[in-house]
């Protein structure tokens, strides 16, 4: 009896541990391989593979965790990041963040939100994510009537806490969903002072004012005029709706090749003498300053090539003209309409651009010049001159009648 007891209890403990054996080997094939992100360090060597607490678009980083190998879709707030498997492994994943995130349109659901995505399964993992800091790099018109829409073009434009606009806050505005635009309709200005962007990110203001009528101007053909001679003055809102009082109007038809008499038929705008850039900054690298205009074309502008020359100085060695030619696709071979279709716009051209003639004789061709005191002489002072010509072997493809007003040498950098 006590034989046949101790079989039995034999036999049900090793049919126990037949069940716990199974038991165990069906865990191990039902182990969990999917990926798990546990934090995000940045991608640098050390001591600068600092752990973060914030993304930015374009940013490389490496994602801690487990399984996070052989990714088939990485997403940040929901846009897909490059994938290289090469650099991803067990325990960690390198990986860029997209250059652009358009955080507008980003789904509530995706915001802040990595996700990662394998054979295995995905996993996602809450970190902020931020646009970088703000950069302005161009405003359409710096000195707006009310009612004109303005926009400011830049990098990260995104998440704006404020916006002001000649020290004039702007509550009502619209952004790219690039970030690359703030559009607005400008009220009634009262004073001047930059335009300034406050984001999530950081902050950027530029370096001049708007709405300034007065710093660096060398002609306004109002109250500060040192306009000589050439051009037609009007004061026309028909034609050229939103001037600012008195502006002058280059006109010329289509000009023949090598048509280069600017003196002719209201061809060129003559101002006097007066200081362009004050001596103390004559130090200053040339790309230092721009010469700015408002400038409105309601027609077509193909051909027509505009120069800027100071002192009428033709025959000087070396002669420094500036030529403009914005109807031109930069690789030079094809044109476009460079109509302003009957708006006010700000020209800005660096004052890098005048140069030297080519080796063929042509014109702000050549090499750019090398300091202000080269350009502007010892005192920094005399006459501007902005004339229509082409100095091409065809003709013009149409004529050229546009309007400038508020000529002025401002310090952008």
């Amino acid at each position: 009896m006590k034989k046949i007891m101790f079989n039995r209890i034999h036999f049900a403990m090793l049919v126990c541990f037949v069940i716990l054996g199974i038991q165990l080997t069906s865990c191990e094939k039902e182990e969990d391989n999917s990926p798990v992100i546990t934090g995000i360090r940045n991608y640098a060597p050390a001591p600068n593979d600092t752990i973060l607490d914030v993304l930015v678009p374009g940013q490389y980083v490496v994602l801690e965790g487990s399984n996070l190998q052989n990714a088939s879709l990485i997403t940040f707030d929901g846009i897909p990041a490059t994938i290289d498997n090469g650099i991803l492994a067990g325990n960690y994943a390198v990986v860029k963040v997209p250059d652009v995130i358009p955080f507008p349109l980003v789904a509530e659901v995706d915001v802040n939100k990595v996700r990662f995505v394998n054979t295995n399964g995905e996993t996602s993992f809450d970190f902020p994510i931020l646009a970088g800091p703000p950069a302005i790099t161009g405003v359409s018109n710096e000195l707006p009537t009310p009612g004109t829409v303005v926009a400011i073009s830049g990098t990260n434009l995104f998440q704006i806490e404020s916006f002001s606009f000649g020290g004039t806050n702007i509550a009502d505005f619209q952004i790219s969903e690039d970030g690359t635009f703030i559009t607005f309709t400008a009220p009634e200005l009262t004073q001047s002072g930059p335009v300034k962007v406050v984001t999530r990110s950081g902050v950027d203001s530029t370096i001049f004012a708007v709405n300034d009528f007065e710093t660096g101007m060398l002609c306004n053909f109002d109250d500060i005029n040192t306009f000589s001679w050439g051009a037609e003055i009007k004061n026309d809102s028909q034609e050229f709706p939103g001037n600012q009082g008195n502006f002058a109007v280059l006109n010329s038809d289509v000009l023949a090749p090598w048509s280069g008499d600017w003196w002719s038929g209201g061809r060129s705008i003559n101002l006097n003498g007066t200081q362009l850039v004050p001596v103390e900054d004559l130090d200053l690298p040339v790309d230092n300053f721009a010469l700015k205009f408002e400038f409105n074309v309601p027609g077509d502008w193909i051909g027509t090539q505009l120069y800027v020359i100071k002192d009428y100085s033709f025959e000087a060695d070396p002669s420094y003209q500036m030529l403009w030619e914005p109807w031109l696709v930069a690789n030079g071979a094809q044109t476009f309409s460079a109509t302003t279709a009957g708006q006010w716009v700000t020209v800005t051209l660096p004052l890098t651009m005048f140069k030297v003639a080519d080796s063929d004789g042509l014109p702000g061709k050549g090499d750019s010049v090398a300091s202000l005191v080269d350009l502007l002489g010892d005192a920094g002072s005399g006459g501007i001159t902005i004339y229509t010509a082409n100095k091409t072997e065809v003709a013009t493809e149409t004529g050229f009648r546009g309007a400038f007003d508020n000529i002025r040498i401002i310090r952008i950098k």
